[in-house]
């Protein structure tokens, strides 16, 4: 109740006035009363004057608790009061007036006190309603209400103070204003709360630190509620949204004011007079004058050349006036003297009352446009020198085949004047078997055109071979252009092309060989010769894009070109443009027999980063050639199968021999020297001839099997495990190689690495590298060993040569050359032996 202490007495005050007619009302009651206990006093007996004041209090008590029956309850006691006094009188006159007039009198008495208390009562509910109004009022209005005296004690607060500051209501009023310096600078704080008199109030916009710690933003109005007291009131309202929202406008418009700046137009205001009020920055730009510079009495005519500035005065004077202008081009004149066109865009500034107050306007750059319109103009110039100095002819003509015009070089071609053309249709220049044709160059609305052949009769009546490119110039317009090249050369050359590829055909089928030509980026197979013959097509179906070639070749003839494809992008291995392969081929034909072929392969064009793109070639059939060699292979197989069997017997007879010499020698006396120096000399003849007929059982088969791709690793780790190397470090860095060799090329490496054992001294470390270079692969066997003297590293590889058979290394070469490949010893005496073999670049290649 306390909070609610000003309120009550400022209602208190309101509800205290008395009004007139209450007063007089009374006033005429206490004259009633003042004249009936006079005559009492005067006529009547103690006991009865005693008697009419006591009924007094029952009149009061009963009206002030039934006021709202007044008129009964009062007349009712007056009847009472009158029965009662006539039985206390002598009934004469006087004293019956008296009691009457005394119940006249109680009868008014309590009229009033009835009435007094109905309104006092209502005024009672009316200020309890107002005190619940104030209440409400106070507590759940949105705005923070602090009640306060000039000591700066808190009487009251609201639930909206509490929330505001985060404390409870009962806390908030234990403080004093001076301990809100914890919320509000204590600046804004005098300002808020005391600096206000009953004449002034406060009002004062800060921040507030709630006790959370968030920062918001309040206004706060503070009066004088009670002067005489010292009773002040505070509003304090929550602006945050407010301030935000304001603030963010005008980051709006900050940002609007940016963006005009930086728009590449400027954008001004005139006022009635012409006088800039307002423009963008972009004025610099164009005009070479700040917006300051502008809305310093500049008026617009002033930024132009001296040209347009009577047009411009002319043009705002009937632009006021209600006339339309819209866009209106001008020169600006910069201070630098440079010229820029501008087109300006003109519209009314109205005021509050749809009063035209000035003109806004929009000026942009079109110096651009000028220089277009220009090189626009440059072009339509040099489209019509095309036009007529074009080594092609072209006609115009619209979509319903009427000739519009032509150039010089179709007046030359066909002997007529332009004027004989213009007017004329397409088909009059053209034979009536064409007439087809040269309809769809206008029929067809299509804007890719059409591309065609077709002939054309000059003034002579010769006809002219032609090739006709037309196509839409301006669908919306209907016209159309033609561009005809005489190609009647292009046709005399393709005869004579016809009648030269004939002739190479003939000269391929004579030979019995077949050409293709493989193009890669469209992936298209073409042949010429007798492949259908080669292919076994009974049919003699051509399929151009070699769908029967991939499945007739099936993965060798891809692994090939893909070896090829891959040697051309490598250029340490091949040039693309001298890349090549050959190669034969065994298939199934069509018809169900085996043929073989042989393939020749050359790029003919590469690419700009140097892949083939073409690839070209022939084929020949080679059954013949390869059943030759079959026969002989078998025959070679059947000496091998003789030699083994001879091999067999010899061996045989050697053992014998070995055993009859070893009899004699026991039985021969010791002092017969010379019998056993011959039967010595016959032993070792003996083991020369057993270690020869063993050496030809491995190298027997040197080739007799076709050469084929082997894994280079695989086979030097073989040879190894073969070799006694015993306690020799070996070290093989050839990896992911295949090379293209005979199947016993294990051999070769075996018998290096076993000559460096027998013959290299004391050798403990063989190491086998590899090295490529742009034409070749070359594979160097080394080891720490005494070497070959320089005058020996030709002969080791003699027929004959060496401590043993004679035959290791001349064989190693042999086998070698079967593929193409070279072997040479090029180490230096002393420092051991180094063998190099050189494979050419189609005999090797990266795998893994």
């Amino acid at each position: 109740m306390k909070v609610m202490q000003p309120f009550l007495e400022i209602i208190g005050e309101e509800s205290g006035k008395k009004d007139v007619s209450y007063l007089a009302m009374i006033g005429l009651v206490i004259f009633m009363v003042v004249l009936s206990e006079t005559a009492l006093v005067f006529t009547t007996s103690g006991f009865f004057l005693l008697l009419s004041n006591l009924f007094y209090f029952p009149l009061i008590f009963i009206n002030m608790k039934c006021y709202e029956r007044g008129l009964t309850v009062n007349s009712s006691l007056g009847a009472v009061y009158f029965i009662i006094s006539l039985f206390l009188v002598h009934f004469d006159v006087v004293d019956i007036l008296i009691a009457f007039s005394m119940t006249v009198t109680y009868v008014a008495v309590g009229i009033s006190i009835a009435m007094i208390s109905k309104t006092n009562n209502e005024n009672k509910n009316i200020l309890i309603g107002s005190i619940s109004n104030y209440e409400n009022f106070f507590e759940e209005i949105q705005d923070a209400i602090l009640v306060y005296n000039s000591s700066g004690d808190i009487l009251g607060v609201n639930n909206a103070a509490s929330r505001l500051f985060g404390l409870e209501k009962k806390y908030l009023t234990f403080l004093k204003i001076e301990d809100l310096g914890n919320f509000i600078e204590k600046d804004d704080l005098k300002k808020a709360f005391y600096d206000i008199s009953p004449s002034k109030s406060g009002f004062t916009d800060t921040r507030l630190k709630q006790q959370d710690g968030n920062t918001i933003y309040v206004e706060i109005l503070s009066s004088v509620v009670d002067p005489s007291k010292g009773i002040m009131r505070a509003y304090i309202r929550d602006v945050t949204s407010r301030v935000v929202a304001e603030e963010k406008i005008h980051d709006s418009e900050a940002r609007y004011r940016h963006l005009t700046n930086q728009l590449p137009e400027m954008i001004f205001e005139l006022d009635i007079d012409g006088n800039f009020t307002f423009s963008t920055r972009y004025s610099i730009n164009l005009a070479g004058k700040t917006p300051e510079e502008l809305t310093d009495g500049m008026k617009f005519w002033d930024i132009l050349v001296e040209d347009d500035r009577d047009r411009a005065r002319k043009n705002l004077e009937w632009f006021y006036k209600g006339m339309f202008l819209g866009a209106v081009e001008y020169r600006l004149a910069k201070p630098d003297g440079a010229v820029i066109p501008v087109m300006v865009h003109f519209s009314y500034d109205f005021d509050d009352n749809s009063a035209v107050q000035g003109i806004r306007g929009l000026a942009m750059d079109i110096s651009q446009r000028k220089r277009m319109e220009m090189a626009l103009r440059r072009n339509e110039k040099k489209f019509r020198s095309l036009f007529e100095n074009s080594n092609d002819a072209v006609i115009i003509f619209d979509r319903d085949g009427y000739i519009i015009d032509i150039n010089t070089r179709l007046c030359l071609m066909l002997g007529i004047r332009r004027d004989e053309a213009v007017s004329q249709t397409l088909e009059s220049r053209f034979p009536v078997p064409e007439w087809g044709k040269i309809s769809q160059m206008y029929e067809n609305s299509s804007s890719e055109g059409v591309c065609f052949e077709s002939r054309m009769q000059n003034k002579e009546g010769s006809f002219i071979d032609v090739e006709i490119s037309s196509g839409i110039i301006d669908p919306g317009e209907g016209l159309y252009q033609a561009i005809l090249r005489d190609i009647s050369e292009r046709k005399r050359a393709e005869a004579e092309l016809a009648l030269s590829r004939g002739r190479l055909n003939l000269a391929i089928e004579g030979a019995g060989m077949c050409v293709w030509d493989w193009d890669l980026e469209k992936d298209e197979m073409v042949f010429e010769g007798k492949y259908e013959e080669m292919f076994g097509l009974l049919d003699g179906n051509e399929n151009s894009h070699g769908a029967i070639w991939r499945e007739i070749l099936q993965e060798e003839f891809y692994t090939k070109i893909m070896d090829l494809y891959s040697t051309c992008n490598d250029p340490e291995r091949s040039d693309p443009k001298t890349a090549q392969f050959e190669s034969e081929y065994k298939f199934r034909t069509s018809a169900g027999t085996y043929k073989w072929i042989t393939v020749l392969g050359k790029v003919v064009k590469c690419s700009s980063d140097g892949n083939p793109v073409r690839i070209t070639g022939i084929m020949q059939d080679v059954s013949d050639k390869r059943r030759s060699q079959n026969a002989l292979s078998e025959a070679n197989k059947k000496l091998n199968l003789l030699s083994s069997i001879t091999r067999h017997d010899i061996l045989n007879q050697i053992a014998g021999v070995r055993g009859f010499t070893d009899i004699l020698s026991k039985r021969l006396p010791e002092k017969n020297s010379e019998l056993l120096h011959y039967l010595d000399m016959i032993k070792r003849a003996t083991s020369n001839i057993q270690e020869q007929i063993t050496f030809t059982k491995d190298y027997q088969n040197i080739g007799v099997e076709s050469p084929a791709w082997q894994n280079l690793e695989k086979v030097i780790e073989s040879s190894r495990s073969k070799a006694q190397l015993r306690d020799v470090a070996f070290f093989n860095e050839c990896h992911g190689l295949e090379i293209y060799a005979d199947p016993m090329i294990e051999k070769i490496f075996f018998n290096l690495l076993d000559n460096a054992i027998r013959h290299g001294g004391s050798v403990t470390e063989i190491d086998v590298k590899c090295r490529k270079s742009r034409n070749f692969l070359f594979i160097v066997v080394r080891d720490n060993g005494t070497g070959v003297p320089g005058e020996l590293k030709e002969k080791i590889f003699d027929h004959g040569y060496g401590s043993n058979t004679g035959l290791g290394l001349f064989l190693v070469r042999e086998i070698l050359g079967i593929t193409g490949m070279e072997i040479k010893e090029v180490g230096e005496p002393g420092n051991g032996a180094v063998f190099e073999i050189k494979i050419p670049a189609d005999h090797y290649r990266q795998i893994g």
